[in-house]
């Protein structure tokens, strides 16, 4: 199963989380919360450690004016041998929350 997380501005980018865990030594399913802005990739674990990750885009099929925020951002799970796909966690303000709120 991979995650795959979208970042739609006036178009979309998808990103192979596992991917980027690869490159920086962490587990996929540590991320506590992640955000973007210009085109850096915010990501923060668990365990309160924080990766910046740039994100290599083209923009020679879209023309884009803004990548401060994208407009909207998506999680979605993929099972590799049934092509299914699961929407995880989503947001339209540009960070997503990858856990339930701690109840106090």
């Amino acid at each position: 199963m991979s995650k795959y997380l979208t970042v739609s501005y006036n178009s979309s980018l998808s990103i192979c989380l596992e991917d980027i865990a690869e490159e920086h030594e962490f587990d996929v399913n540590d991320i506590e919360s992640l955000y973007v802005k210009y085109s850096e990739l915010n990501i923060t674990l668990k365990d309160g450690r924080e990766i910046e990750h740039s994100i290599e885009h083209s923009l020679d099929l879209v023309e884009v004016d803004d990548f401060k925020r994208p407009s909207f951002m998506s999680i979605t799970n993929t099972d590799d041998d049934a092509h299914a796909h699961t929407t995880v966690a989503e947001s339209n303000n540009g960070h997503l929350s990858l856990v339930s709120p701690r109840v106090t």
